[in-house]
């Protein structure tokens, strides 16, 4: 099973358990889609679960000085006074900023099997 699918089968349970979604990618269920990363600013107050895929483009660690990241840490910040949760798929942690990487409660990290005959 994939990053990706995973996370969107949480993201659905979340759903069901009455969690309003949002996401930057498009999903079979009922979610509000994020296209920039100011839009996470925009979100309502209350509860919410948020799906990104391929998330260090959103917590790019190369771009550490720019307005992209002001708003980054902006939202990061938030986090602390509301009941939100992430979710996200990144090829690499380090692709991921340290304010972000700092903020992680849990970090699943896939392992491939090679088959073998």
């Amino acid at each position: 099973m994939g990053k990706s699918l995973y996370m969107t089968i949480t993201g659905f349970q979340k759903y069901r358990e009455g969690f309003p979604i949002f996401s930057n990618y498009t999903l079979n269920f009922p979610h509000t889609r994020l296209h920039t990363h100011e839009d996470l600013l925009t979100l309502p107050d209350g509860p919410k679960v948020i799906l990104l895929d391929e998330g260090y483009t959103w917590f790019d660690a190369l771009n550490k000085n720019s307005k992209h990241q002001q708003y980054m840490r902006n939202f990061l910040a938030a986090l602390q006074k509301e009941q939100i949760d992430i979710y996200s798929t990144t090829q690499s942690m380090s692709q991921f900023f340290v304010g972000g990487r700092r903020t992680m409660d849990y970090c699943c990290i896939p392992l491939y099997y090679k088959k073998t005959d």
